[in-house]
């Protein structure tokens, strides 16, 4: 099929005041994983349509305010497809109903403190990175 680009569109949803956001775990072509909620856009779909798409498919969350934040700059090749280059892209997402797992993929919902020592705990360097920017620019001090 040839090299090709994944625009993938993943949500740092705020839980509480308490300074947690969601992370999860998940199971997906024989790799465990822990990553923030989201995936790939489809064929006609905007940024925001794709994010909605993935929130309501794998939480149910219908609800809620979004604004992108982050982007990751750096290549990266797809773990399951080495012709495919992914391009993330971050909302904050702050919901306004209760979600529940809707997707036999996820194993579980894990809420993360915003902090250093939760970085470590997600698998992808683009999730990292991203945490990292997000305790820069938004936490609660």
């Amino acid at each position: 099929m040839g090299k090709r680009f994944s625009i993938r569109v993943y949500a740092i949803i705020d839980l509480d005041s308490a300074n947690h956001i969601l992370a999860t775990r998940e199971f997906y072509k024989g790799v465990e994983m822990v990553k923030f909620p989201g995936g790939g856009m489809q064929w006609g779909e905007g940024i925001f349509d794709a994010l909605h798409r993935e929130l309501s498919e794998e939480l149910g969350l219908e609800l809620y305010d979004a604004e992108q934040f982050y982007v990751y700059e750096k290549p990266i090749i797809s773990v399951f497809d080495p012709e495919i280059s992914v391009i993330p892209i971050y909302y904050r997402v702050y919901p306004k109903q209760s979600f529940e797992i809707r997707n036999n993929e996820i194993l579980q919902l894990l809420p993360l403190s915003v902090s250093e020592s939760s970085i470590n705990l997600l698998t992808f360097e683009n999730d990292r990175q991203a945490m990292l920017y997000y305790l820069k620019n938004f936490s609660k001090k």
